[in-house]
């Protein structure tokens, strides 16, 4: 099989895999991104193919993961937890992703997993803005300042869009991660249609959250 993913290290031991289409990078993150972020009918648990179509198949037959997710994040932790679980039930995608980890990163120190398609770079900075929170720890100090202010500042809009990311199928564990990586990558657009959010209100956060991530996010100087 072809290598279907261009791999790099945006932070240090963390992997950005930009892959070549959509289908390749839902393939080869859905299980282990569920044992992650997902609600708890699954998370941290053993989800075999089978129990993952059936989890989010609708009555239709329809499967919308597969288009709707164009972003991934996995904590090296959480990596290799789901690794030795699956260790004898690996696709071919998960088995090409976990072999380039297994290459290009030293699991015996904290790591992280991102992946996107290339040229999405507004995905890849919110999955970079995820690797920052997990792997240095000033960044998530300074976001989860921001979170507390953004809560107490402008609650209602707070309420509502961990409200929607719980409904969206996140996680509790690891919601105010998604707060600051939404809030700080986000367009316009996004936070209105998607969050309810009125934008010129909370568009002073909007900012602080912005800066705190160009300042920490080397990316786009690297590309």
């Amino acid at each position: 099989m072809s290598k279907m993913f261009k791999s790099s290290q945006p932070i240090k031991n963390c992997l950005l895999l930009e892959y070549k289409t959509q289908k390749e990078l839902a393939l080869s993150f859905c299980r282990v991104e569920e044992f992650y972020e997902g609600p708890a009918k699954v998370n941290g648990k053993y989800l075999t193919l089978e129990n993952f179509i059936d989890a989010y198949m609708d009555k239709e037959g329809r499967i919308d993961y597969f288009h709707e997710w164009s972003g991934f994040n996995i904590p090296g932790n959480v990596f290799t937890e789901w690794f030795y679980q699956h260790a004898s039930d690996k696709t071919k995608w998960e088995t090409a992703l976990a072999e380039e980890v297994a290459i290009q990163l030293n699991m015996n120190e904290p790591f992280y997993v991102i992946g996107g398609v290339k040229g999405d770079i507004n995905v890849i900075d919110h999955e970079i803005a995820h690797a920052l929170y997990f792997m240095n720890p000033q960044y998530k100090e300074e976001m989860l300042d921001l979170n507390y202010t953004f809560h107490k500042q402008y609650r209602s809009s707070y309420v509502k869009i961990v409200n929607k990311l719980k409904e969206m199928g996140y996680g509790v564990n690891v919601v105010r991660d998604e707060v600051q990586a939404y809030m700080s990558t986000s367009l316009k657009k996004e936070l209105v249609t998607r969050f309810g959010l009125d934008y010129d209100t909370i568009l002073p956060m909007v900012k602080q959250y912005r800066k705190v991530l160009s300042r920490y996010n080397t990316y786009k100087k690297k590309s």
